[in-house]
């Protein structure tokens, strides 16, 4: 309930800046917790703490997917994927990228998410930056972004290519204000064929 879930959010706080002990496994499902109950710069707080590595900062987390798991997310704010019998997604090492990387392949009829992360930006104007290539190395435009204040909600935002060799993709968008949180999420285009996605970022321009 929630003053137990408030007693555990506390005793992790003090955790972390009393003891200097970090366990994201102890506080992942406070994280969860926090969430479902909207309050969540109080999941990110404890997040911060215990789950983010202390070379990492920035308005995503792990954006090359290097501790991204298929089978559950360990932390609210980790990539979650979509259950759809018509995508194919795997975690693997892909030519010209380096460490783990997205693949995903998809039999669908339109469009369909496969990746999500929860996010929390400000108010305000943002850069996404993506790789996105075919298994033949070109561009793969069937990739495609959507960043929305809810998840059930797909809002794609227009990207362009930046860089044809890498594949880079940037898109520029805006939060708007009342949108506390928002999900960020990836979706493939029917006959795309397979694609790896890697390095995504989002940055204030």
């Amino acid at each position: 309930n929630r003053q137990l879930l408030a007693m555990a959010r506390k005793e992790a706080e003090e955790l972390a800046r009393s003891a200097g002990v970090r366990d994201c496994q102890l506080v992942a499902p406070i994280t969860f917790g926090l969430v479902s109950q909207k309050d969540f710069a109080t999941a990110r707080r404890v997040w911060d703490l215990h789950c983010r590595p202390e070379d990492e900062d920035g308005n995503l987390a792990d954006g090359g997917f290097d501790r991204a798991s298929l089978i559950k997310p360990t932390t609210v704010f980790d990539w979650s994927w979509y259950d759809d019998s018509m995508i194919g997604v795997s975690l693997q090492p892909a030519v010209g990228f380096s460490g783990p990387a997205v693949t995903v392949g998809t039999t669908a009829p339109a469009p369909r998410r496969f990746a999500a992360q929860l996010v929390l930006l400000e108010p305000g104007s943002y850069r996404a930056s993506w790789r996105a290539q075919t298994l033949t190395g070109e561009p793969a435009g069937g990739i495609g972004l959507s960043l929305a204040c809810d998840k059930d909600t797909v809002k794609p935002v227009s990207a362009a290519l930046e860089d044809a060799k890498l594949g880079r993709f940037a898109a520029n968008f805006a939060v708007p204000p009342g949108c506390p949180a928002q999900w960020l999420t990836f979706s493939i285009a029917p006959g795309s064929g397979d694609a790896v996605l890697d390095d995504v970022a989002v940055t204030e321009p």
